[in-house]
């Protein structure tokens, strides 16, 4: 990604440095917890979790935040966007890719009809093909002036595809589009699983701490004394 504003730098190191941080303690808890009990470290990390669920459920929703504001950073700061009509056969260059158009399907349903393109999603630098989107228009038989979208999407952790279809002339000439290239926005919706699981582990029941021997021993000696 490439901006002249410092702004959403600046941003971006802050959340490095945060999930370093988080990650960081969980580091430390998992070490301390091996080299005291000889756990392994999935078993190490599991008893972190259950015997400190507030102290690192509150990380794991301190992480989740920090996703959320990584997704919101890079949709805000460094999103692309272009209208383009397109025929059979041509494409469009929008941030490192080749949107090539392949053609118009329809197809009947049982109350509507579907109007979609082929879109072939490719790498502008060595022209293998990613993937297809296909984005759609869904008129209905009741109600044919007010049509249904549904996007043409390709996800990855970096950035999303995304597509509208916005018209066409007959027998697919040419369709509109609107594409964008919407950076880290996947982030957003594994930041919102993360604060939900961070949140369950938070106020889940925790096991009461035993009390160790020389406690026990003391209390029973002055119940004795008593």
């Amino acid at each position: 990604f490439v901006t002249q504003n410092i702004y959403p730098i600046i941003g971006l190191a802050v959340c490095v440095f945060a999930v370093a941080t988080i990650v960081q303690e969980y580091v430390r808890g998992v070490a301390a917890r091996r080299s005291i009990n000889e756990e392994s470290v999935g078993t190490a990390m599991l008893n972190l979790m259950r015997r400190n669920g507030r102290r690192y459920g509150g990380y794991m929703v301190h992480l989740g935040i920090v996703f959320i504001g990584v997704a919101i950073i890079g949709n805000e700061f460094y999103q692309l966007t272009t209208n383009v009509t397109l025929s059979p056969g041509e494409s469009v260059a929008i941030g490192g890719y080749e949107i090539l158009y392949d053609g118009m399907e329809s197809s009947r349903q049982a109350n509507l009809t579907e109007f979609g393109a082929n879109l072939l999603v490719v790498d502008a630098d060595s022209g293998r093909q990613l993937g297809v989107v296909f984005p759609r228009r869904n008129i209905y038989d009741k109600t044919p002036d007010m049509p249904t979208s549904e996007v043409g999407l390709r996800m990855s952790l970096l950035e999303d595809v995304y597509v509208l279809l916005n018209g066409w002339e007959p027998a697919g000439a040419s369709v509109t589009l609107t594409i964008y290239i919407n950076p880290l926005t996947v982030w957003m919706w594994i930041g919102g699983l993360v604060l939900v699981f961070g949140v369950l582990i938070a106020i889940w029941p925790h096991p009461a701490r035993r009390p160790s021997p020389q406690t026990t021993a003391a209390s029973t000696t002055i119940a004795a004394r008593a």
